[in-house]
């Protein structure tokens, strides 16, 4: 597995990770800073 891939997973997995706390703040109309890294992508899919 190349270095690109493993950072590939690990991202992966903060999102998998961080995902309910997004929604959450999502519905709650603000979205927490330690969560700003996920929201880019998650952008990308809404």
């Amino acid at each position: 597995m190349s270095q690109e891939e493993q950072i590939e997973e690990r991202n992966e997995a903060v999102v998998e990770h961080s995902e309910p706390v997004v929604k959450k703040a999502r519905v709650e109309g603000d979205v927490p800073v330690k969560n700003n890294r996920v929201s880019k992508r998650d952008q990308i899919k809404t």
